[in-house]
């Protein structure tokens, strides 16, 4: 969204949950099940925000470390996703745009993340964690629905300078884990 011409998203909130157990006969392996959302702000004069979401399985192998004070995480995130562009209601839509309400476009694809994370354990039992987190995504979309005023090849995404088929993305973060 960053090298987009004429969207202004300073920045991302996004929450992260995953809720699965630890397999193997150490427990060192996460299998969960993965949810993301994440929005963007409508700060600048184009009033466009953009939300979406991933819905997958995150496998992770865990290394505990330091008399168990410490945890280290490598895995991936194998998900779903999808985005939808929308703009403020005071603010005209671009001219290719989807044809109705605030909805200017919308996609869905697939979405491969690798993913680290380390971690502080927390507690006598260990059972809390806060964590760092660093996970690069690569994700490939459909064109979704096209707008009737779009002219030639181009979708609502490709107008607003946004890569058509596939995204980048870097998510880093920082969080509380509850570990049971």
């Amino acid at each position: 969204m960053r090298a987009a011409e004429l969207v202004d998203a300073p920045g991302l909130l996004a929450l992260d949950i995953h809720g699965g157990g630890f397999l193997g006969p150490r427990r060192r392996f996460l299998l969960a099940a993965h949810t993301s959302a994440y929005v963007g702000a409508t700060l600048g004069p184009d009033g466009l925000s953009l939300f979406g979401y991933s819905v997958g399985l995150l496998g992770q192998q865990t290394w505990v470390v330091g008399r168990e004070a410490a945890q280290i995480g490598l895995g991936s995130v194998v998900a779903l996703t999808g985005q939808t562009l929308s703009t403020r209601a005071d603010v005209p839509p671009p001219l290719c745009s989807l044809d109705g309400g605030v909805q200017v476009a919308s996609r869905s694809g697939a979405l491969l993340s690798p993913r680290f994370d380390l971690g502080i354990l927390l507690g006598s039992r260990r059972r809390g964690m806060i964590a760092l987190l660093v996970q690069p995504g690569f994700a490939i979309f459909g064109d979704g629905p096209s707008g009737a005023t779009c002219q030639n090849d181009d979708t609502p995404w490709t107008s607003l300078g946004i890569r058509r088929r596939w995204q980048f993305q870097l998510w880093a973060g920082a969080g509380y884990n509850f570990r049971f």
